[in-house]
Formats: structure tokens, sequence, C-alpha cells
């Protein structure tokens, strides 16, 4: 059904930032028209490469043609395919939204308030593997439609900052190397895991006999490639800052080992 979906929008010469497991993100606008995009199979009037931006409309065309092959139930599945409420403001009005992708479960969708940015919507798969203790309330973004989905606030707080980066590259390439920090960028990138393997549980008893047992928690620190093959576990802390001087043990060969080790720095 996607690579319908996919062929629909080409049948109308539209294009769309990516596709996912179960959706497209058109490229699309109130009045559609040509949107200046390096390599786009079209030109602008100043003969600029673009790509073509669909009308809402004709968008809401497409999902109902769609929409006409569902199998179910409509009082049970009304839509197979439906415009997600973070196309909405808190008026329930569309408004324009706008994007920024590096593959396809690797984006951010945000919105364009005169000179700021309010993210709407920050996908986690880059970064949802991480563990970073956070106790703020989560993020909904407060001019949406959608006041349910909620997301982990250093993870907004990430794709603010590559936003930031993205127009200042754009805009003032001299100072494309300028960059705010952000508050956790100091800490070791780790995974919080569940013990459920013999060889994990060996290695957490001999670091702390009293803390590991099947099914809770341990860190296990991401490391660099030149560590491939090298896996580290410890007892698990909700303390960032003892995360980087703690020592870990190897899965494979019992070996403590410490972040700072050259090695293994992450």
């Amino acid at each position: 059904m996607l690579a319908i979906l996919q062929a629909m929008v080409e049948e109308e010469k539209g294009s769309y930032l990516l596709t996912d497991t179960d959706s497209l993100l058109f490229v699309s606008s109130r009045r559609g028209g040509m949107v200046p995009c390096p390599g786009g199979p079209h030109k602008t009037s100043t003969g600029v490469s673009a790509v073509k931006a669909l009308t809402w409309k004709e968008v809401e065309r497409i999902c109902a043609r769609l929409n006409s092959l569902n199998p179910y139930d409509k009082e049970v599945v009304e839509n197979i395919l439906k415009i997600e409420d973070c196309n909405y403001g808190h008026t329930r009005r569309p408004r324009q939204l706008y994007g920024l992708a590096i593959s396809a479960k690797r984006y951010v969708v945000y919105a364009r308030q005169k000179s700021k940015i309010q993210i709407i919507k920050p996908s986690e798969h880059g970064l949802g593997m991480l563990y970073l203790p956070d106790k703020r309330k989560r993020y909904i973004p407060t001019d949406c439609k959608d006041q349910k989905t909620s997301y982990p606030r250093w993870i907004v707080e990430s794709w603010d900052r590559l936003l930031e980066d993205h127009f200042r590259n754009l805009n003032d390439p001299a100072n494309a190397l300028v960059t705010r920090e952000l508050w956790f960028a100091e800490f070791p990138a780790v995974m919080r895991i569940r013990v459920t393997t013999p060889n994990v549980l060996a290695a957490l008893r001999n670091r702390d006999p009293g803390a590991a047992k099947p099914y809770n928690f341990a860190l296990s620190p991401i490391l660099l490639q030149s560590a491939a093959g090298c896996t580290l576990v410890g007892s698990f802390s909700k303390h960032p800052k003892d995360w980087l001087t703690r020592e870990y043990t190897e899965i494979h060969t019992g070996a403590t080992v410490h972040l700072f080790d050259e090695q293994v720095f992450i």
C-alpha cells in the first residue's frame, strides 16, 4: 500500500520528504507550486532546480482514493490512511509544516512562527536507544491539535540544536563550526539493557554480586568503532556523572575496562 501511495504521488508529479513503515511525508502547501531543491526534477520560473509541492486538496484526494480500498468496517477503522493530527494547529486548522530528514526514521518536523521554530514531531529512532535520566515533564508542542503524543525533552533539544546548526551552515558557512553545547554532551552514551543472558549476568556478578539479578537493568556504553567486538556492562545507575569514572566488565573476557582507556573512549 505504501508503494501504491508513492506511485500516486509521483503520478501527480509530486514529491515527498521520506517514507516510513506505514507513512509518507508529502511535500505540500496550501497552494502547491515549485519548491527550490538541489537535484529536483523540475525548475522554478528563474530556472532553479525544484520539486513540486502538491496542494493540500490534492493530498486529501490521494488519501480518499487510497481509503476506497479500506476492507474494514468503517465504524471500527474509519481510514487506512489518515492525515495526522500534527498537521493541524491548536485551532484545528491546517498549517504549513517543514522538515529535515537524514533517513527514513531520523527526521524532525517543525513549524515556523515568525522568527521562531517550534518542533512538532521529532523522530526518536536515532537517539531512542540511549538512556538519559531526564526528570522534566515530557515535551508536547503547544501549537498542535495532537496533545496526546509526547517526547523526551532532551531529544527535542538535540533536534533543536541540529536545526540551529543546519540553518547556520546555510546562512553563515564561515561560522558553521560554532555550536551551542547541550547540557548532556559531557555524559557518555550508554544503553539501558535488561539482564536476559547468562554471560551478561555473570559479568555483572563479578562486579556487583548483590545488584546482579535476572531481568534487572544494567548499563552498556556505546563504544567507538575501533572497539568493535568489545561489549561492556556495568551495574545500573541513574547518575550520569558516575558513568564515565566507574569500572565496566567486558562480557566475553571478563576484563575490567575504564571508559577513559584510549581503546574504548566514547
